[in-house]
């Protein structure tokens, strides 16, 4: 009887073990938390390892839970790859006890970065022609075409650009450059064209009697045209020959114009020559002026230019600082012609030239025509109009003089 008792009895604590005791069994699966889905950045285009940070932060982020608060560790049946496009990877929680729980997510791998877009260096372009340059202008098309894009995912990125179809309109015109891929993840990065107005400086070089053409960006603020000459020097021999008449060519100067004014008038024009590189006087730096008029008659079409005979005045300062009033006689008359094309420079224009230089005698011309750098200063009452669409009354060129390399 006793051992009767004693079986019922052990039987019954078992019974109540079984049915609920939360210390010394588990009667719970474990729970996993995941995500039903998820999207994952590809590596390239066969898709991204396991490995990779985005991928093991994710399966390393699927964890389970028990209710007995004991480790319950998560297996997985991820691949080595993860290929593009969808793949299904199982969970599996195992506790203590041997309860498991199974749990699937699926995993994208999708093209979710965008092209490396690399772009041309912001460019400078000088043009005399009406409005600004062509876009199908070789250098421009060079500075398009060298924008190019690579992507981790596709062989292939087409580049396209907001530039003008046809024209790039003188100043500055930004440039977007636009990279995307097939999965529509898109770039962009930006450049400057800047356009200036150009100028044409003729010289001559005695030694080998051939002319010399450059052509060099100038630019308009406030109705004064500046330019930086000194990139191509005068030729210091025929500058030279010039005081003793000898083998020499005028250098000239000369850019499109977009208008003409109409009409005819009688105005003032001062013509100046400093040391050094702007029309400021410093001390010990010298300075000419020469101040005369002209008449002039124009249809819209050609403007005829005349300067008559005259005393003219100069202010010479030297480099003592000293500042000595001259005057000069113009006995001949001298005339030119501007048309939309330029100046029309006169085939006795050396000649008028020297003439003018013989007029200088209180001036040491050997001296203010030697090799350095000079700024040489136009101002005029009568205003013109280049192509650039500017207003222009003074005229800033700095000229570097040298001998023949």
């Amino acid at each position: 009887m006793k051992n009767a008792i004693f079986v019922v009895a052990f039987s019954l604590f078992l019974v109540g073990c079984n049915g609920g005791c939360d210390v010394t069994c588990d009667g719970a699966e474990p729970v996993i938390t995941a995500p039903a889905s998820v999207t994952l950045p590809a590596s390239d285009a066969s898709g991204v390892t396991s490995t990779d940070s985005a991928v093991s932060e994710f399966l390393n982020s699927v964890v389970a839970t028990d209710n007995m608060g004991e480790p319950v560790a998560v297996l997985n049946d991820a691949p080595d790859v993860f290929p593009l496009g969808d793949t299904t990877v199982s969970f599996v929680a195992t506790d203590s006890w041997g309860k498991r729980t199974t749990f699937s997510v699926v995993v994208t791998i999708a093209d979710l970065t965008c092209p490396v877009l690399s772009i041309p260096d912001d460019i400078v372009l000088q043009t005399s022609q009406d409005k600004g340059i062509e876009a199908s202008r070789a250098d421009v098309e060079a500075f398009l075409n060298a924008a190019t894009a690579i992507d981790n995912v596709d062989i292939s990125v087409d580049v396209t650009n907001d530039a003008p179809a046809d024209l790039f309109p003188y100043g500055e015109t930004v440039v977007e450059f636009i990279a995307a891929d097939a999965q529509g993840n898109v770039c962009t990065d930006t450049a400057v064209v800047t356009v200036f107005l150009e100028v044409v400086l003729t010289d001559f070089n005695p030694d080998t009697q051939l002319g010399q053409i450059h052509r060099l960006p100038a630019f308009v603020d406030d109705e004064v045209l500046s330019m930086d000459l000194s990139l191509e020097p005068l030729n210091l021999l025929n500058l030279q020959n010039a005081l003793v008449e000898g083998d020499f060519h005028t250098p000239t100067l000369n850019s499109r114009l977009d208008d003409l004014p109409v009409g005819s008038g009688t105005e003032t024009a001062f013509i100046s020559m400093f040391d050094g590189l702007d029309t400021v006087r410093d001390p010990g730096e010298r300075h000419v002026m020469v101040e005369l008029t002209f008449d002039w008659t124009s249809d819209g079409e050609q403007l005829d230019i005349v300067v008559p005979a005259q005393i003219m005045d100069i202010l010479y300062t030297n480099q003592l600082d000293t500042v000595i009033n001259l005057t000069a006689e113009n006995e001949v008359l001298n005339s030119f012609s501007i048309t939309r094309e330029g100046i029309v420079y006169p085939e006795i224009l050396d000649d008028a030239f020297l003439r003018a230089l013989a007029k200088f005698t209180d001036l040491p011309l050997d001296e203010l025509l030697d090799a350095g750098i000079y700024t040489f200063q136009v101002q005029t009452s009568l205003p013109f109009i280049f192509v650039d669409g500017s207003t222009v009354t003074q005229i800033d060129a700095i000229v570097k003089i040298e001998a023949d390399q």
